[in-house]
């Protein structure tokens, strides 16, 4: 259908609505009135709604709007901002009176876009009003929204249809009111607006289905094609009315766009292409005209510099021949001096110059016979003119010895070779001549050795390298062998040398041969002519200045030193079994030597017990008198004993886990009764951190305390510091102990031999302080033996300080190691004496060889009630156990023949059998290595009569539960 058509019946049809108004006027006027009221209403109503639908229509489908709303650029017209202004708020009544009729879910969606751009326009206007007013500061802030243009095309076409069929609706509403007021009215009043509904209704139907729907469709498309999408359908193609032929030119434009699109997309590619091929071509012909300037420049500047080049090095050749031949003239060793056939000097070098005295400038010049002394110049004379007239040059080498004569007229021996050259025609001969002085000289003095050497008492021979045959052999080794002269032409050396054998002759001289060594000497034995032999050592060189080079060899006679040698020996050994034999001796000797002290040791603290408790204390006094001498005596004794140990190997260094800081402090704790009776002050400054060492720590500590021991002697008054570090020997970790006092020092002429044996600094006996002078001897021993050391430095009068270095870890060894201590465990049974009170009778078996030692054990523990009984060898021991089934045995570890016999493992068959407890006693710990007994309880004699007792003790309680 024609729009033309349409367009007659909307008119149409509004010529009946004006002709059924008019009659509805004059029918009831009252009614007409309303109805004007009515229309009126629902007109402005109707404009309101399309005012809104053509404001959105306005800002949602123009991108360009869009565009700027989302960047937030300001409006500066003021009208502009006023229509806005007012669109915006017609918008948002319209779209909240449509929404609240029309809810759904789609809708909102839309609303709430819808929404966000009025606000965001409602933003604007306000920001545009504000930049407007100049008092106003300008925040030009861009507002940015998340509508996108396909949201609000959507948005449109439903506000589109919504408020359409608001429109409807206010027809609706309309129609009710008219036919409400016209009710009284007659049938042709309702006859009039039954067609003006139905042609309202008809008008509406036709405008929506045959206008409206179809442009919008077509919008659609043609938003689509605006983004570029050429494939979308245009509808409505086969109508023959205006929005058929619209949609069939949206069609066309459509294809074309497309095909241009499609020609101007390959146009480009081509073009593209093209463009890209020509500016290849472009760039390889550049490259090639390039390179062909770079070439040809090169190429010119190559010959050029080649020729440039090739005239140096020729210029400059020529110049260095020059000047190395000059050179070598001058810095020859020989003198080289050239004449004419006239026999006039042309050159003269500067060997020459030094070789006879002559300066070139002086001999140029002259005649060579100069040179030549006077007795000997006639028959140079006849040699150069028998060299001149030759029907051939002298050959070059050919060498001959004549005298030559020096400035000064000294005469000196000289060798000379002549030979001749052609120089342009003339011929120039060319002497070389070299001083034979050093020569004569060198061969008067090999003439003078050879004499010494023939001489000489020791055999000399001259061996040919390869098979060791006789060059030369001096009259001793003629003399000694027994063979004539002649006879060492059909000998070799090998033929007289026994031993070593040929082979390994060749091995001893391999290092000459490679030039490893300058000398090799060896023992052998030579054969006689008669088959006899003798002992030699033998001296040999290997000259390469020989050709072929040769062998000199040297031999001495050995009989008498091998005899001397053999005295020596046997002294030494005797003079070692002797020393060990003391050694062994002093160490067995222990046990005889330490017994008898340790009972006067003994009985006198008995007695002196015994005379305090009945008041008699001057006899106490005297017996501690005997006690003091006896303890220093015993301690003499201890150090002799440990010298002959640690001298005869007996003293075996043991590695122990040790704490140092422990070790330390229990050192200063042990020697503090020493430093107060000096009125001393003892300092001890170690880290808290220190590591624990592997070493002998028994060891250490006798070192410690023997050096303390010598610092609180010889200080009174004063300061003793034991200060420890670390350090590095030889990459390794080293832990330093560091005694110093303030003490008398040692005088600079004793200090070396401090460390000797029986060495003492001061024999004055006022001081008090004598000793067996072996402590710092002992304790060098010590240090060296745990692979360490000590030193010593002292200032007389103003103290001295000793340094002890041992290593972190002595490393393994084949050793017994135990964390026993030396008092016999005294640190564990301290921890429990605390506890000790009253505790029941025991029965204790005393096995000791010594009969004054055993009652004085014996008279220590009926002392304190327990039940003893003695025996004083293995087999009476193993006897009285059975018998006696004791609670304690105290086994002498000194018993002849015990360690490693069969008593010994009967003792500790007899404790599995029946539990007792086995307590041993020896005067050192390194008896425990030998022995089979399992065992944590040991004592060290002289016995501690409390410590004994203690241990004892200790044992009761545990068999009776005292202690846990």
């Amino acid at each position: 259908m024609r729009i033309k058509t349409i367009g007659m019946i909307i008119g149409g049809t509004l010529v009946l609505v004006s002709i059924a108004i008019i009659n509805l006027a004059y029918i009831n006027l009252s009614s007409g009135v309303a109805a004007d009221k009515l229309w009126e209403n629902t007109y402005t109503k109707a404009s309101q709604l399309n005012n809104a639908l053509q404001f959105l229509h306005q800002e949602l489908g123009d991108e360009d709007k869009l565009g700027k709303l989302k960047s937030g650029e300001l409006i500066t017209d003021p009208e502009h901002i006023e229509s806005l202004s007012l669109g915006v708020i017609n918008a948002r009544h319209q779209l909240l009176t449509t929404v609240g009729s029309h809810t759904s879910q789609q809708g909102s969606q839309h609303y709430i876009f819808i929404s966000k751009l009025l606000d965001q326009y409602s933003v604007l206007i306000q920001a545009s009003t504000v930049a407007l007013d100049p008092s106003q500061p300008v925040n030009n802030t861009t507002l940015g929204t998340d509508f996108n243009n396909e949201d609000a095309y959507k948005a449109l076409i439903y506000f589109d249809q919504t408020l359409q069929n608001t429109l409807l609706g206010f027809s609706g509403d309309a129609n009710k009111s008219l036919l409400s007021l016209s009710k009284d009215a007659s049938q042709e009043t309702i006859a009039a607006a039954l067609i003006i509904l139905l042609a309202s209704f008809a008008s509406i139907w036709v405008l929506h289905t045959r206008v409206m729907t179809p442009l919008s469709r077509l919008q659609d498309v043609m938003s689509t094609i605006a983004v570029g999408d050429y494939s979308v359908d245009v509808p409505d193609i086969a109508k023959k009315d205006e929005i058929g032929e619209m949609a069939r030119s949206l069609e066309i434009l459509r294809d074309d766009a497309a095909e241009l699109e499609n020609v101007k997309e390959e146009q480009l590619i081509n073009e593209r292409r093209i463009a890209e091929d020509d500016k290849k071509t472009a760039e390889k012909e550049s490259q090639r005209l390039i390179e062909e300037e770079k070439n040809k420049r090169q190429t010119e500047e190559l010959r050029s510099r080649e020729l440039t080049e090739e005239v140096a090095r020729q210029t400059l050749e020529l110049r260095k021949s020059e000047a190395s031949l000059r050179g070598i003239l001058d810095s020859a060793l020989d003198a080289f001096i050239s004449s004419n056939e006239q026999g006039v000097i042309l050159s003269f070098n500067k060997s020459a110059e030094e070789m006879f005295g002559y300066s070139a400038e002086e001999a140029i010049g002259l005649h060579v016979h100069i040179l030549v002394p006077d007795e000997f110049r006639n028959e140079h004379i006849e040699m150069f003119s028998n060299s001149v007239n030759a029907s051939s040059p002298p050959k070059p080498s050919t060498e001959r010895q004549i005298a030559g004569q020096h400035k000064d007229g000294r005469n000196f021996p000289v060798s000379v070779g002549l030979t001749s050259l052609n120089h342009d025609g003339e011929l120039i001969y060319v002497a070389a001549l070299r001083d034979r002085s050093g020569e004569v000289q060198k061969e008067q003095k090999l003439q003078r050795l050879g004499r010494l050497l023939d001489r000489s008492m020791r055999e000399v021979y001259v061996l040919e390298a390869d098979d060791f045959s006789f060059q030369e052999v001096n009259s001793r080794a003629v003399e000694v062998l027994g063979y004539k002269t002649e006879a060492f032409d059909k000998l070799k050396y090998t033929d007289i040398l026994c031993q070593p054998a040929k082979e390994e002759l060749a091995k001893l001289l391999a290092p000459l041969l490679k030039g490893e060594e300058e000398e090799v000497v060896f023992e052998g034995t030579h054969t006689c002519e008669d088959g006899s032999q003798y002992p030699v050592e033998v001296n040999v060189h290997y000259w390469t200045n020989e050709e072929p080079p040769v062998f000199l060899a040297v031999a001495q006679d050995m009989t008498t030193r091998l005899k001397v040698r053999q005295e020596l020996l046997n002294s030494r050994d005797a003079a070692e079994s002797a020393s060990k034999a003391k050694s062994f001796f002093l160490a067995n000797m222990s046990h005889e030597l330490r017994t008898p002290l340790n009972a006067v040791l003994g009985y006198s603290e008995m007695l002196k017990e015994i005379a305090e408790e009945n008041n008699h204390m001057d006899y106490a006094n005297d017996l501690d008198k005997i006690s003091i001498a006896a303890e220093h005596l015993l301690t003499l004794i201890n150090d002799i004993l440990d010298l002959s140990k640690i001298t005869s190997g007996k003293a075996d260094i043991v590695r122990h886990k040790t704490d140092v800081l422990g070790l330390v402090h229990e050192a200063g704790t042990l020697i503090s009764p020493l430093v107060k009776a000096g009125k001393n002050e003892l300092i001890i400054e170690a880290p808290d951190n220190m590591e624990p060492m592997y070493s002998d720590e028994v060891r250490i500590r006798q070192i410690l305390i023997n050096v303390l021991s010598n610092a609180s002697k010889f200080t009174k008054n004063g300061t003793i510091t034991l200060a420890v570090e670390t350090c590095k020997r030889e990459h390794k970790d080293h832990i330093k102990f560091i005694i110093t006092d303030t003490g008398i020092g040692i005088p600079e002429d004793k200090i070396e031999s401090i460390f000797d044996e029986f060495s003492q600094v001061n024999t004055n006996r006022e001081t008090k302080s004598e000793g067996s002078g072996l402590g710092l001897s002992i304790c060098r021993r010590l240090s060296h033996a745990m692979h360490g050391e000590i030193s010593l430095t002292s200032e007389l009068g103003v103290g001295t300080t000793v340094t002890i270095v041992l290593p972190n870890d002595i490393g393994e060894q084949d050793q017994y190691d135990s964390d026993i201590e030396s008092n016999g465990g005294e640190q564990n049974e301290n921890a429990r004496a605390s506890q000790i009170g009253t505790v029941p009778q025991q029965r204790i078996v005393v096995i000791e060889s010594d009969v004054e030692e055993a009652q004085l054990i014996k008279a220590y523990l009926e002392v304190e009630d327990f039940e003893v009984e003695i025996a004083h060898s293995a087999l009476d021991g193993i006897s009285l156990i059975k018998s006696f089934n004791p609670d304690t045995v105290l086994l002498d570890m000194s018993l002849p023949n015990l360690i490693g016999s069969d008593a010994m493992k009967k003792i500790n068959s007899e404790q599995s059998k029946n539990g007792f407890r086995i307590i041993i006693c020896s005067e050192d710990n390194s008896d425990l290595q030998d022995s089979v007994i399992d065992t944590d309880n040991y004592i060290l004699k002289p016995i501690n009569k409390e410590a004994l007792i203690k241990m004892v003790k200790v044992r009761s309680l545990m068999v009776s539960g005292a202690v846990s």
